[in-house]
């Protein structure tokens, strides 16, 4: 109580899917599997997959979620 903690600032992006802290095909594969609009999700009846899978947290993979991955891509910067 009464200290100050000084932290590193950091840069967070959304979008890393399968938590491998990259952003790339094998996070858009699973939103494709696991997106859903007027069909029903390809393949994604694994709950954590979903989970995962839903950016936005509102429990649905939609265009959403599809939007914020593609969004975030823009964030990538090289080496």
């Amino acid at each position: 109580q009464g200290q100050t903690n000084s932290l590193p600032q950091v840069s967070l992006v959304t979008g890393d899917v399968n938590n491998d802290n990259r952003i790339n095909i094998l996070d858009y594969a699973i939103i494709l599997d696991c997106y859903s609009d007027l069909a029903p999700a390809r393949n994604c009846q694994d709950q954590p997959k979903k989970a995962s899978a839903d950016l936005t947290d509102d429990g649905s993979v939609n265009q959403f979620d599809y939007n914020l991955f593609l969004r975030e891509l823009t964030n990538i910067q090289g080496e």
